[in-house]
C-alpha cells in the first residue's frame, strides 16, 4: 500500500502538463507510456514493475484521479478512446 501512495503522490504531483502529456501517450502508445510512468517514478526514487504501473493506475482510475486531466485539450471523462475501454469509470466523473 504504500508504494501505491507514492506512486499517486508523484504522478498527481508533476503537473498538469507533464500529466496530461503522459495520457496522450496512453492513448496512443500504452506500453510506452508504462516505460515512461516506469522512468517517472524511478527518478523519484520509487521502484516498481510494470504490472505495478497498470495496477496502480487503474487504482487511481477507480479513485477518478485522472478524470479531469486534459489529454488532447479535453478533460479524460470526455475522451471517447478513454470511455470506449473505461466505460465503468465513468460513473463518477466530474460532468
Amino acid at each position: 500500500m504504500e508504494s501505491f501512495n507514492q506512486f499517486r503522490k508523484i504522478l498527481l504531483n508533476i503537473g498538469a502538463d507533464q500529466l496530461g502529456a503522459l495520457c496522450e501517450e496512453f492513448l496512443y502508445d500504452h506500453e510506452g507510456a508504462i516505460q515512461s510512468t516506469l522512468k517517472l517514478v524511478s527518478s523519484s526514487n520509487l521502484t516498481v514493475n510494470s504490472d505495478n504501473v497498470k495496477l496502480y493506475l487503474t487504482e487511481m482510475h477507480e479513485k477518478s484521479d485522472f478524470d479531469d486531466v486534459n489529454c488532447f485539450s479535453t478533460p479524460l471523462y470526455q475522451n471517447d478512446l478513454y470511455k470506449k475501454f473505461h466505460p465503468d469509470k465513468l460513473t463518477t466523473a466530474k460532468k
